[in-house]
């Protein structure tokens, strides 16, 4: 099964620390679509910014009522077992793994994984800087959902890799 994965974190309109996970959006397919989506309550990091919570419409009353991140982590890994991970782009992978070292636990998931940004780039001859709303224009779809909530970027990367296999662009 393929798990198509995209995280929110804590933020500030400059950059003023890391980051800490506040949302996993996913979706796992293989002949079935499923989505899931876990609001994460952060540790280091438990004071929401202004510009943070309008950037993802993720509010402070939803992180405090949000599961740990570690439970997050064990049920999405423990759903279905997963062959390949699939990202827009390095970061979600990259604080995946920051976040399951922050909290001391081994990254439950296999290291084969896809970043579907650096493929889209070099099928399509686009600078690697193309994001998924320009991804899906240059697919003719457009974006549904909140942008910048893991759940719905989740969604419009799974839209994008579909439309790429539809296209022969992915075996």
């Amino acid at each position: 099964m393929k798990l198509i994965i995209d995280v929110e974190s804590t933020c500030w309109e400059k950059r003023q620390r890391d980051s800490e996970i506040i949302e996993i959006g996913a979706v796992l397919f293989d002949t079935d679509y499923i989505p899931l989506d876990y609001i994460i309550k952060p540790i280091q990091y438990t004071e929401l910014s202004e510009f943070c919570i309008k950037l993802t419409s993720i509010t402070q009353q939803m992180v405090d009522d949000g599961i740990s991140f570690v439970e997050a982590i064990s049920k999405l890994a423990n759903h279905a077992p997963i062959d390949e991970m699939i990202y827009w782009g390095c970061y979600d992978y990259r604080v995946l793994m920051q976040d399951c070292e922050r909290h001391k636990i081994h990254f439950p998931f296999p290291h084969n994984h896809l970043n579907l940004k650096m493929m889209f780039a070099d099928k399509f001859n686009n600078c690697k800087g193309v994001g998924e709303e320009k991804a899906l224009e240059i697919l003719g779809l457009q974006f549904e959902g909140t942008r910048h909530r893991g759940i719905d970027d989740a969604y419009n990367i799974y839209r994008i890799y579909k439309s790429m296999r539809e296209k022969g662009l992915i075996f």
